[in-house]
């Protein structure tokens, strides 16, 4: 478990420099105007009180893992962490064995498994009304 917590640190503090940089690009943010953004995450939020909606974006640093064919999610709350991850590797298809996928939230938040998609959402949500999510793959097994 405490080697868990040393990689999370380090793949947190590497996040952070990134962003520090301005090195992280939001291709949604870019092609969408903020009052449109927030048009639709205040309609989405009206019609499913239940659900967040969420983006979910490849790094731009991320070269071994192709776009997702869709970009916004709409989640149930109690979703975790950890469900989020597996509709993403699935829509992903082509994730190596070798390949660790990990999840940050645009202010670099590295966040655990366990965690209840709502609690994410109100930690980190923009302020159009949408959780922005980013992915991005490292190697494992000193490959």
């Amino acid at each position: 478990m405490n080697i868990i917590k040393h990689i999370n640190k380090y793949i947190t503090m590497i996040w952070e420099s990134m962003i520090n940089e301005n090195n992280i690009s939001n291709p949604f943010k870019y092609h969408t105007s903020f009052e449109d953004r927030i048009r639709q995450s205040t309609a989405i939020i009206e019609k499913y009180p239940s659900k967040v909606p969420i983006i979910v974006q490849k790094h731009h640093t991320e070269s071994d893992l192709t776009d997702l064919d869709k970009t916004k999610f709409l989640v149930s709350l109690d979703f975790t962490g950890s469900h989020l991850t597996r509709v993403v590797c699935h829509r992903l298809q082509r994730l190596s064995e070798t390949k660790a996928l990990f999840f940050l939230t645009e202010s670099g938040k590295l966040f655990q498994p366990n965690t209840l998609i709502s609690t994410i959402y109100e930690e980190s949500k923009d302020e159009d009304g949408f959780l922005y999510i980013f992915y991005h793959s490292e190697n494992t097994f000193g490959e």
